[in-house]
């Protein structure tokens, strides 16, 4: 997996680049040497933390291999480093094609089922899965991850 970070301070950039070297350990996302993420670091609409959108190829987004997370540079510590850790499962999500999105029929999927189009965000099984994981692994971030608070 290659990345890079744009935007933010120094420090947000410092760790950003701790968290996702983490992440792609952790989510075993560097078995995938074409997979290439683009994280933008900077102010995000009132209420929203972060976004991972996917490249779809042709219409329909499935196993991708290109992303672009945005990620609210304006946040807490902790909510910054968890909003990362929720974007890239995510990421892990499409790449291993646990989510399938057809825009030709409108349909998306979650692995092998259907989900139904009026099913509230917070009930979206990838955003559970996000929801269930982040904190666990923001902790193991700040506690097995040498943030520098000089940024270095």
């Amino acid at each position: 997996m290659r990345y890079s970070v744009i935007g933010g301070t120094r420090f947000q950039r410092h760790v950003t680049t701790a968290t996702v070297d983490y992440m792609s350990n952790k989510l075993k996302l560097t078995r995938f040497p074409s997979l290439v993420v683009e994280i933008k670091l900077k102010k995000l609409q009132d209420g929203f933390n972060g976004f991972c959108s996917a490249l779809p190829i042709n219409d329909i987004r499935y196993k991708s291999r290109e992303f672009v997370v945005e990620i609210d540079r304006t946040m807490t510590l902790m909510d910054f480093i968890t909003t990362i850790c929720h974007e890239l499962i995510h990421v892990k999500q499409y790449a291993y094609g646990e989510i399938k999105e057809d825009f030709r029929t409108g349909r998306q999927h979650w692995k092998s089922q259907t989900v139904p189009d009026k099913t509230v965000y917070r009930s979206l099984p990838w955003e559970k899965e996000a929801f269930k994981y982040e904190a666990q692994y923001a902790f193991e971030v700040f506690g097995m991850v040498n943030i520098n608070f000089n940024g270095e």
